[in-house]
């Protein structure tokens, strides 16, 4: 069986648990003989000023999974609304442009990337992890036709602590539950914010 995950974050790069939580789930599945393909928004270096790469680069980072890096600058734990990237670009006699993009633009541009990536991979399932991730599960099973399973992590109500949650992050895991085919939750409290909020 192949799997074809999408998470923001693995080993050795540690923005928070879930990467050591994918790293886990990815350990474990290869060792009963299941092949992953991990695709991750690759934040962008920059020295001195940002280097921008728009193309997809594949490296093998371990002996479990074939991981996937899309030229984003997606960042955890932030809300809809941040910006993320002040893009450089020079107008026609050089002077620097500067344009900001939000996460929401880079979970948009890694569900693109995720459609694209889906028509070139052979596997049997999908797996996303966390709501910057969820839609480009739904993008790759769009793409596929093959079957989409959401892992939450977190919903918007635990992020928000209550009822004040990202209207935009909502409307994705909204998304994200309406398309998937199963969906599976960290624990039972997570379950039951799921089922209250989201039905």
């Amino acid at each position: 069986m192949r799997v074809l995950t999408f998470g923001w974050d693995f080993p050795p790069s540690r923005n928070g648990g879930l990467g050591v939580a994918c790293f886990g789930l990815t350990r474990e599945l290869s060792r009963d003989g299941v092949e992953v393909i991990f695709v991750l928004p690759k934040k962008q270096d920059t020295i001195g000023s940002p280097r921008f790469v728009f193309a997809d680069t594949e490296r093998k980072i371990n002996l479990y999974a074939k991981v996937y890096e899309i030229a984003s600058s997606l960042i955890p734990y932030h809300s809809s609304d941040n910006l993320v990237q002040s893009l450089v670009s020079y107008d026609a006699i050089g002077c620097p442009v500067h344009k900001t993009r939000t996460i929401l633009e880079e979970i948009h541009r890694y569900a693109q990337q995720a459609a694209a990536i889906a028509q070139e991979e052979k596997f049997d399932v999908i797996h996303a992890h966390d709501w910057t991730s969820y839609l480009a599960g739904v993008a790759a099973k769009v793409a596929s036709g093959k079957p989409l399973i959401l892992h939450v992590h977190a919903t918007s109500f635990d992020q928000a602590a209550g009822n004040n949650v990202d209207s935009e992050m909502f409307k994705i895991e909204c998304e994200g539950f309406t398309q998937a085919d199963q969906i599976v939750t960290v624990s039972q409290f997570t379950k039951n914010i799921l089922i209250e909020k989201h039905g």
